[in-house]
């Protein structure tokens, strides 16, 4: 009777890993407001969001944690910014992880910021 009633399933693969990928490596570390959660640094996200994939989860949530910020946040729009980094790292290590041949679906969502002539608008 229940399963006739139930109004919403949570699969695996509607869930979002939040990732949290430092640029330097001594900001890494534990977050302490967030039990289980932690600063990594590049190498440590790229294999947490294969663990991810491995999880039958299909999309991370990076927040990066830039080497220097400044009042543009001009780090989110930088192509070496450590999201973008961090985006393509993940990208090239998921890549080869299906041997059949078939594309590797792993979502992977970022701060995204508007461009520079946008912000001065």
């Amino acid at each position: 009777m229940r399963a006739l009633v139930r109004e919403h399933r949570v699969h695996s693969e509607q869930l979002v890993q939040p990732l949290f990928v430092a640029e330097r490596s001594d900001e890494a570390g534990a977050i302490e407001a967030m039990p289980g959660i932690a600063r990594l640094e590049l190498d440590e996200t790229v294999a947490a969001a294969r663990r991810t994939l491995r999880a039958r989860r299909q999309s991370v949530l990076l927040f990066g944690i830039p080497a220097a910020k400044d009042d543009r946040a001009s780090s989110s729009y930088d192509r070496d910014g450590i999201i973008q980094r961090a985006i393509r790292s993940i990208k090239a290590a998921v890549a080869g992880d299906r041997r059949d041949g078939r594309p590797v679906l792993l979502r992977i969502y970022g701060a995204r910021s508007l461009r520079h002539s946008e912000r001065e608008r």
